[in-house]
């Protein structure tokens, strides 16, 4: 199939005496079916070696002929079924031809479709711009309706109390009830969490019989954003449940291993962040997360589908050289990497975290003050991920936490002083090199979308994919009910 096929086609039904609605749909048809054709062969190419460049250019290369087809296809059929209302356009988010009168003009110029502006997009009450729900602020504290970022700044007032902004009309002193502040039960933004260094002295024994230092022992600290399920129980109980629980040692002493924080960016009314302490990787694997797993979560908050819901892992900064980070730096925000990035985190970049594909062995390892990047090294003793959609379904849990350790071990692994070999294909030649069952979680996953399927193929890889599978094939066997609870949807 050709442009002059398909043009001839569309002719075709233009002429015919069916309703427009039939017409669109038949067009539509056409359309799609050219498109996938298109996709095909340039994927194929792109498999074959043709094109030497990263797969995320490649579908921008798709995306571009899409649009510049249906441009022509535009001029040369005008005043499309005598409907003014009617327009052939590709969706920007969908990358898909449609034949509708249900085409929506963002406020940045992009062409959706409806059921991408009811999926992805929302109107400004404020200045009634469409905008992209990864460009909104967030709810004010006391409505329900997204704003813009520059609107929800125009016509609010930053509230202390709440580290929130308000809408300009609401007095919260006044319209607060006598219950609500004794009921606000949350720690303050800035508060930190008390770092008990949780798995260190098992650590040490490790460190001492290896003859290195403490100080490049990993100790990990957890982020996670919340959303309450207010049908259950209150907000307030729900953070009281979770303290209760996680908040015992084993000889029945309170501590502070976590906190539950009030969060800016997350709903003002179910929102919530829970930080731990640190930990090393194996305590937070083996022990820290066992109660809160075991109290079924679920039951009283969303993550994965709660409001602007994610979740940040933070590692100890003084375990890497100075070359180490700025090699995490390139890895991160290598534009060639993207893409399994995204996969991992189950969600793209958004305005709490930013790719930054200029980023190169010598840019800065300092985020001065911009903490909303992929990897933030604004803390002068964390280094921390913040590219993860928020998961408290077990097995992804650990996917996450698995994925940056691995990535911490493959980069401390070698003191290059430069951003050679930093592509995700080195990632995986060291993971599977160094294959073990802790990272069983994040293998099945890769398992799943096939990533080492070829290596069954190569005969020096034949024995490490063999190793890899048998701890695929025991962890699906051992784990069901957790496999299972994955394929679950949150509602």
């Amino acid at each position: 199939m050709n442009i002059r096929n398909v043009l001839e086609r569309l002719r075709k039904i233009y002429n015919s005496d069916s309703e427009d609605f039939t017409k669109c749909e038949l067009m539509e048809n056409i359309l799609r079916a050219y498109q996938r054709s298109i996709e095909d062969r340039i994927m194929k190419k792109f498999h074959n070696g043709f094109f030497d460049i990263s797969i995320h250019t490649t579908r921008n290369i798709i995306r571009k002929k899409i649009n510049a087809i249906a441009g022509l296809f535009n001029m040369q059929i005008e005043g499309l079924l005598d409907n003014p209302n009617i327009n052939l356009f590709v969706c920007y988010e969908e990358n898909q031809f449609y034949v509708s009168d249900d085409l929506i003009l963002t406020t940045d110029n992009r062409t959706i479709s409806q059921d991408a502006f009811d999926s992805d997009y929302f109107t400004c009450p404020s200045c009634e711009n469409i905008c992209h729900n990864d460009d909104s602020r967030t709810y004010y504290e006391n409505e329900d309706d997204l704003y813009c970022y520059d609107c929800v700044n125009d016509n609010g007032w930053y509230c202390d109390y709440h580290d929130d902004t308000h809408h300009e009309d609401y007095n919260c002193d006044e319209n607060d009830d006598d219950n609500s502040r004794a009921n606000y039960n949350l720690d303050a933004f800035d508060e930190r969490i008390f770092l008990h260094f949780l798995g260190k002295a098992i650590a040490e024994v490790g460190i001492q019989n290896a003859n290195v230092l403490i100080d490049s022992v990993l100790f990990y600290g957890i982020e996670v954003e919340l959303h309450t399920r207010h049908e259950v129980i209150s907000r307030y109980d729900i953070v009281e449940k979770f303290r209760d629980t996680m908040n015992w040692d084993d000889l029945g002493n309170n501590k502070e291993f976590i906190l539950c924080k009030h969060d800016g960016s997350l709903h003002a009314d179910h929102g919530f962040e829970l930080v731990s302490t640190n930990a090393t990787f194996h305590y937070h694997k083996q022990t820290f997360w066992n109660k809160f797993f075991e109290l079924n979560p679920n039951e009283y908050v969303k993550a994965y589908h709660g409001y602007n819901c994610g979740i940040h892992i933070h590692f100890s900064r003084s375990a890497f050289t100075d070359n180490q980070l700025r090699r995490l730096n390139c890895f991160y925000n290598n534009p060639q990497n993207r893409n399994l990035i995204v996969e991992i985190a189950g969600r793209d970049e958004n305005n709490y975290c930013r790719f930054h594909s200029m980023i190169d062995f010598s840019s800065s390892i300092r985020t001065h003050g911009s903490k909303y990047s992929v990897i933030n090294f604004d803390n002068k003793d964390t280094v921390e991920i913040r590219i993860f959609r928020s998961n408290i379904k077990q097995i992804s849990f650990f996917r996450y936490l698995e994925f940056v350790h691995t990535v911490n071990l493959w980069i401390r692994s070698n003191h290059k002083n430069n951003a050679d070999n930093l592509h995700h294909n080195d990632y995986f030649d060291w993971l599977l090199k160094n294959v073990h069952k802790d990272y069983a979680n994040l293998l099945i996953f890769l398992d799943d979308k096939e990533h080492f399927e070829h290596l069954k193929h190569i005969e020096e890889w034949k024995t490490i994919y063999s190793n890899f599978k048998d701890i695929v094939h025991d962890f699906r066997i051992n784990n069901s009910e957790l496999i299972n609870q994955e394929l679950e949807s949150e509602n």
